[in-house]
């Protein structure tokens, strides 16, 4: 069941805008669309996500990854603690999700 989960987050994660996702330690990284000029950032999506996480400061932190090169744009992300599945993974997710789908 837990590679069902895993898929079902990576394309939730896409869904809400998110190009990577990293779970680690009990931290999950969601990684923006590296580029700023993105209609994305104009999009509902976003909005809706900033609006949730300003109502919801637990629930993930924004970031900003410094690039390595003065050629890459600094990569937008959120940290997200206490991620003890995939399962936690999913619901965190579930919450910026403009469609709320059910699990």
């Amino acid at each position: 069941g837990n590679l069902l989960l895993s898929i079902h987050l990576k394309w939730l994660a896409k869904e809400l805008g998110f190009e990577r996702i990293v779970l680690k330690n009990g931290v999950m990284l969601a990684y923006f669309i590296n580029q700023p000029n993105s209609s994305y950032y104009q999009s509902e999506q976003f909005q809706h996500i900033i609006s949730t996480l300003h109502e919801n400061p637990r629930l993930a932190t924004f970031k900003e990854r410094k690039s390595r090169s003065k050629d890459e744009n600094n990569t937008l992300m959120l940290r997200f603690e206490n991620i003890k599945s995939v399962k936690i993974a999913l619901e965190k997710l579930n919450v910026l999700n403009i469609q709320v789908t059910s699990i």
